[in-house]
């Protein structure tokens, strides 16, 4: 199965995403750096989820360059990946509006971890469908 289309539609939903993520922002009601205290708590969040974007684009774009194929599992494990990070403008959100509590504290960190545990699965799955491949073993 050629690499192109998987590569393609996860660049766009990576894009989505992070274009959601600075959607998600409060409005400023105001003119004046001052009135911009309203970000003050989704702000940190919003950089640190825009970072793990940047990072998994970029792994996936260096994977993306080195392998020949993917397999129908690889597009099932790249999918469960998509899922994840698709919720993270709403954890993000969660976690802005309520800096101090837990729960999302909890569920921001099990986004990045299950994200990246899928991530690894689906290496692990790419490493096998190119085992033919020198650059991927």
């Amino acid at each position: 199965m050629k690499k192109s289309r998987t590569e393609a539609f996860t660049d766009a939903v990576i894009a989505i995403v992070m274009t959601i993520l600075v959607l998600e922002f409060p409005h400023v009601h105001g003119s004046t750096f001052a009135d911009l205290i309203v970000l003050k708590d989704i702000f940190p969040a919003y950089v640190i989820s825009f970072i793990f974007l940047v990072i998994y684009w970029s792994n996936h774009h260096h994977i993306s360059q080195i392998i020949d194929k993917v397999s129908g599992q690889t597009l099932w494990w790249n999918n469960a990946f998509i899922f994840l990070i698709t919720l993270l403008p709403f954890t993000t959100n969660w976690l802005g509006d309520n800096i101090w509590a837990h729960d999302p504290e909890i569920l921001y960190a099990a986004l990045f971890l299950l994200a990246n545990l899928t991530w690894l699965c689906m290496i692990k799955n790419l490493v096998k469908v190119n085992a033919h491949n020198a650059c991927v073993t």
